[in-house]
């Protein structure tokens, strides 16, 4: 689920790993079922030779698009894979990875998120 124009929105995380998420949004999150950081599937990655890479997520808490996101990271796979906590959301929190960009959860959105991989570079 998205945030939209002109809402403000904070996700922290302690050293722990503790995570929590506030969002100032007209519906209750709940509703769509809010991805666990922690539970998560990669399904699919791709990765371009610039250090960015686009990721198919499955979040089995999260009820929208049965919980698959699909996320832009300025990373590498090795880190992607290695990651025991994943937070779809934007968060700069630099003690975990946060995603770059998200991407509608369907082929279309698929290959519109591996188009801008690819000309993304690390400069």
């Amino acid at each position: 689920m998205g945030i939209g124009p002109f809402k403000s929105s904070s996700c922290t995380c302690d050293k722990s790993l503790q995570y929590s998420y506030k969002s100032e949004v007209a519906e209750p999150i709940s509703k769509f079922g809010n991805p666990k950081p922690d539970r998560f599937h990669i399904e699919r990655v791709y990765e371009n030779q610039n250090g960015w890479l686009v990721a198919q997520v499955t979040y089995p808490d999260a009820k929208n698009y049965e919980g698959r996101k699909i996320l832009l990271y300025k990373t590498t796979s090795a880190r992607l894979y290695a990651a025991k906590f994943l937070d779809p959301h934007f968060c700069d929190d630099k003690t975990h990875l946060s995603p770059f960009a998200r991407f509608e959860p369907t082929n279309a959105g698929w290959l519109a998120a591996v188009e801008l991989c690819k000309t993304m570079d690390m400069k």
